[in-house]
């Protein structure tokens, strides 16, 4: 779904994903148009990785990786920065670092909503399981949209949209980009 939505506003731009993982819509977003593609995420495997796979699809030139916290990121230089579900793992210094640093670009934010319904309280279960059981610290911090439009306010003065689909569960996308339903 997030690459369909950031399809309409991309061409040209400049391209930021927190959290990128092994930067799996990095070619795709090239693809569509996007000037470069700058990924950020806090695991050294998965941005080699991400480097590996863009220098074999000759990308090198527009996609970047790096290793980076989000409190240690630098000012970002971007028209959109983007994170699937990494701020659902972030306390609220964090939160605020990303929509500092971010500045005045665009931003889509995947987040799971919090509410209380069973689907998330499975989500919370599942990752107590999975992760929090083992570090006793990796929870997730679920935010209500009030919440991360309070955080974003102070740096980005546009107007949030709210993107809410079945197929995200109990998840919602955040932007001040305008979402096409």
């Amino acid at each position: 779904i997030t690459k369909e939505l950031l399809a309409h506003h991309i061409k040209g731009k400049h391209i930021v994903e927190l959290g990128c993982g092994s930067g799996l819509l990095a070619g795709d977003l090239i693809a569509l148009g996007a000037a470069s593609y700058q990924g950020y995420d806090i695991s050294t495997k998965a941005i080699s990785h991400a480097n590996q796979v863009a220098a074999e699809q000759g990308l090198g030139g527009k996609i970047n990786f790096e290793v980076c916290s989000v409190v240690e990121l630098p000012p970002l230089k971007a028209d959109i920065v983007f994170s699937l579900g990494l701020l659902d793992w972030l306390g609220d210094i964090a939160l605020a670092k990303v929509f500092e640093v971010g500045g005045k670009a665009e931003f889509l934010h995947a987040i799971s909503e919090k509410k209380n319904t069973l689907p998330q309280y499975l989500h919370r279960l599942y990752v107590f399981l999975a992760y929090g059981w083992r570090t006793g610290s990796y929870v997730p911090c679920y935010y209500t949209v009030a919440e991360i439009e309070a955080k974003a306010q102070p740096h980005n003065q546009s107007r949030l949209h709210v993107y809410r689909n079945s197929k995200l569960s109990f998840g919602t996308l955040i932007s001040t980009l305008p979402i096409d339903k």
